[in-house]
């Protein structure tokens, strides 16, 4: 969800000998979430269902009973971006995406891909 150019990142270490990667630092963050209702999310899959609106993946037909009821829920306009709290329309406000086309339409930083034009490129790669 950064929108990291991999290709980028590996050009510039193309110079470096050795690398030593380094993770896990603890580090305070304070962020502001928000809040969901989880009413809405069980609302909106009951009207659209639990294949993705953009690809059709089905967690339940890939990973059988693990995968049943799964599927991950994208606000069309983010929450973020609605200035504090509103009333929702589940069914028309939200819609269910599986974990890569849900990845996909945030993958851009401070920018959200739109659902149709989501569509067009993953239809057009793999039909």
């Amino acid at each position: 969800k950064t929108g990291v150019d991999l290709d980028e990142i590996i050009d510039s270490l193309q110079d470096e000998q050795t690398f030593e990667y380094v993770e896990g630092e603890e580090r305070d963050q304070v962020s502001i979430r928000y809040e969901r209702d989880k009413r809405a999310k069980a609302k909106c899959i009951k009207a659209k269902g639990c294949r993705c609106a953009v690809c059709g993946f089905d967690f339940e037909k890939a990973y059988g009973e693990a995968g049943r009821g799964f599927i991950e829920v994208h606000h069309i306009i983010p929450v973020s971006k609605r200035g504090g709290s509103y009333v929702l329309d589940p069914v028309n406000d939200l819609v269910p995406l599986c974990s890569n086309c849900h990845s996909m339409v945030h993958r851009q930083r401070d920018i959200v891909m739109e659902i149709e034009d989501l569509k067009i490129i993953c239809t057009n790669k793999f039909s």
